[in-house]
């Protein structure tokens, strides 16, 4: 997938996630090099290759929204216990 595409789906996410602009979630999603949300939401994207193969985008999108959910939830519970 090349960055563009991966940028356009990261946009979508963001937007139906309802994401912060920011910087809060590089060290959770990105590799720590991103400066902003959207840019580790685009690394992340890059890491779940496995679904984006699977065909129509209204899908992709949906499941990795899921797949968000469920890293931060994952990620909050662990701060939070």
């Amino acid at each position: 997938m090349d960055n563009q595409k991966a940028q356009q789906i990261a946009n979508s996410i963001t937007m139906i996630a309802h994401l912060p602009e920011g910087d809060a979630l590089v060290h959770i999603l990105g590799n720590g090099d991103e400066k902003k949300n959207i840019d580790a939401v685009s690394h992340w994207i890059h890491s779940q290759l496995d679904i984006l193969t699977l065909g129509k985008p209204d899908f992709i999108v949906e499941q990795l929204v899921h797949r968000l959910h469920n890293k931060l939830d994952d990620f909050s519970t662990f701060f939070n216990d």
